[in-house]
């Protein structure tokens, strides 16, 4: 498996996290769900097509290049042959001035705007020559150039980026009362634009500093780590990383543990 991560210019940071990049096999690819994040995605597939599996049960291909919104379940995608992907990592509230649609929680949505249809073929034909490091420089340096600022809504602006400077510990009434909104108004407005309550989104944020915490030291106390990441107590954690990940915090160890061995 090969998998690159890159940073954002200043110009990028009020919409664009960061770029990604990986290369993997069908057998690993689809060996496992992809946990859930907080982020949005806009999502290019340069290799083989993948597959969503519906609630329903059946699959359904994907287009080549997708919107991934705000994720708060296992999201089980299987790739038909050799993998390779491009992913763009946005905050939530910038995916509708950025990319001209409002992306929906727990589901892909087809890329629909022309313009960045053609930068994903554009991205998809660099892939063909590149290697990942590479590649993300390319999509980089064209984002510079193909991104038209927009005046993005900046008291959700604002809010967001509290709630990830906080780790999720704030109470929605105060973001309601900084912005000058009663706390329905708040909560509304932030759905609205972004797909999910602004509560959700303070767990998720949470969540993630679980996973990722475990995913560096699969050994340190649960217990220690609900303290520290100002869950109620063990029990608080283990019943919010089960219901977004559908596993125990150790039974995600147990498969970050197996999957280092297999890698």
């Amino acid at each position: 498996m090969q998998h690159h991560n890159l940073g954002v210019d200043e110009a990028l940071r009020s919409q664009i996290v960061r770029l990604w990049a990986l290369a993997e096999s069908q057998a690993h690819y689809n060996r496992q769900a992809i946990i859930p994040d907080s982020y949005a995605q806009l999502i290019i597939c340069c290799g083989a097509p993948l597959q969503w599996l519906q609630a329903n049960g059946t699959l359904c291909e994907l287009p080549a290049a997708f919107i991934l919104g705000v994720q708060q379940q296992p999201l089980y995608l299987y790739a038909t042959g050799a993998c390779q992907l491009v992913g763009i990592q946005i905050y939530a509230w910038a995916v509708a001035d950025l990319l001209g649609q409002t992306c929906l929680p727990n589901q892909p949505l087809a890329l629909n705007e022309p313009r960045w249809q053609r930068f994903a073929a554009q991205v998809r034909n660099w892939a063909r020559f590149a290697d990942l490091a590479t590649l993300l420089q390319q999509v980089h340096s064209a984002l510079l150039q193909h991104i038209r600022l927009s005046e993005l809504r900046l008291g959700l602006h604002h809010s967001g980026l509290l709630l990830y400077q906080e780790f999720g510990n704030l109470r929605m009434s105060e973001l309601a009362q900084q912005q000058k909104l009663s706390l329905s108004q708040f909560e509304r407005q932030f759905r609205q634009i972004t797909g999910v309550r602004p509560k959700q989104l303070a767990r998720l944020i949470r969540f993630e500093q679980v996973r990722d915490r475990l995913v560096q030291q699969p050994q340190q106390s649960i217990a220690a780590l609900a303290v520290d990441l100002g869950y109620s107590d063990q029990a608080h954690l283990q019943h919010e990383f089960r219901y977004f990940a559908g596993l125990t915090p150790r039974q995600f160890c147990q498969q970050v543990n197996a999957d280092f061995l297999q890698d």
